[in-house]
């Protein structure tokens, strides 16, 4: 479960904000920032690309399954349709499988 962000500064109970940084938020962001380095580092020169820019490991995060979530779908969706429509015919079993093990 991803960890929501705290707020940054301190609430009197008189409703003012202090500049006084909470610990809490500081230790978020460090973490964050942890976690947004190690998927850059993970990541492909195209996959780069689509995480430019984003400030927050959830930001990168959300922006990669937007982009590859979607060409998941549609593959699995073309090798259902393969698997559906492959045929034996005339092929040996081996090659048969040979041929379902390449799809």
């Amino acid at each position: 479960m991803a960890q929501l962000r705290p707020p940054k500064y301190v609430v009197r109970t008189e409703a003012s904000v202090t500049k006084e940084i909470i610990g809490a938020f500081i230790d978020w962001e460090s973490t964050d920032m942890v976690l947004l380095n190690l998927l850059l580092a993970t990541l492909t020169d195209v996959a780069i690309e689509y995480v430019i820019g984003c400030k927050t490991a959830h930001e990168e995060w959300t922006n990669l399954v937007d982009i590859y979530a979607s060409v998941s779908k549609s593959k699995v969706n073309h090798l259902k349709i393969e698997l559906h429509t492959i045929k034996k015919g005339t092929d040996s079993i081996n090659k048969y499988l040979l041929k379902l093990k390449g799809i």
